[in-house]
């Protein structure tokens, strides 16, 4: 995580990491719970709580949870539709 432009956010008493990295590799590890988000892709597989946003690939790998669920809204209101599809949005305005 270290060296990666992060955001924490609190939900329901729980900070999550929100990161954005160009790169992964099979290497990377964050401290869980987390959001990571790539422009080129990689081979990482998120673990148990995580989610994985591929913006090269437009693919989303990982748990959904509330605070998944609101990336990938604000990433769809951002005109980036991920796979795999259906899915809809169940939180509050953003």
């Amino acid at each position: 995580m270290e060296g990666h432009p992060c955001l924490k956010v609190e939900y329901q008493g729980t900070y999550w990491s929100i990161i954005f990295a160009n790169e992964l590799g099979s290497h990377f590890v964050i401290n869980s719970p987390g959001v990571v988000i790539s422009m080129n892709g990689g081979n990482w597989m998120p673990s148990d709580g995580d989610a994985y946003f591929d913006l090269k690939n437009l693919t989303f790998i990982g748990d959904v949870t509330p605070v998944s669920e609101g990336v990938r809204e604000f990433l769809r209101k951002a005109g980036i539709k991920l796979s795999p599809w259906p899915w809809r949005y169940k939180g509050g305005m953003l």
